[in-house]
């Protein structure tokens, strides 16, 4: 049996959407952003397999990245890059809103699954080591980290 769960943030200056699709023991995230003054829209799809971390909640461990049908290299870290993932009964999103702009949406209603970066996931953002130390170079790097960044933040998905 497989699941897919969607969250997004959206403005009217674009948007960030996340979609989680959960099959028996592996699992796929899709991230797409297309904010105004970018170029183009940002894809990646992140390979996940569920492992166990002791916690009481859901562990997935990042395998591998792709953009299209380009691999793309994780960033170097001294343990398994990991994502956490909790259920909760259906909850409704509450109203949109923002003190700086008017925001057209944010989450899934109804959302039933919370997903974000776990806390023993630390990793090499390109930054800790001169440039030419690193292989693959952090430029390489740099698509997959921006997606980790978003997810330090809980997704709600639905």
């Amino acid at each position: 049996m497989s699941e897919s769960l969607r969250g997004f943030v959206a403005t009217g200056s674009g948007q960030t959407t996340v979609e989680l699709e959960l099959a028996a023991d592996r699992a796929t995230l899709h991230f797409h952003s297309q904010w105004m003054g970018d170029a183009a829209p940002f894809e990646l799809s992140l390979a996940l397999h569920h492992t166990i971390v002791g916690s009481h909640s859901g562990a997935l461990k990042i395998e591998s990245a792709r953009i299209a049908d380009r691999a793309v290299p994780l960033p170097p870290s001294d343990g398994p890059i990991l994502l956490e993932y909790a259920r909760v009964p259906a909850q409704p999103a509450g109203p949109a809103g923002s003190d700086v702009m008017a925001v057209v949406g944010r989450g899934t209603d109804p959302w039933s699954l919370l997903l974000w970066l776990h806390a023993d996931a630390a990793f090499d953002d390109g930054t800790q080591l001169p440039v030419e130390e690193y292989d693959p170079p952090p430029s390489e790097l740099a698509p997959v980290v921006k997606v980790l960044r978003e997810l330090e933040r809980p997704w709600k998905l639905g």
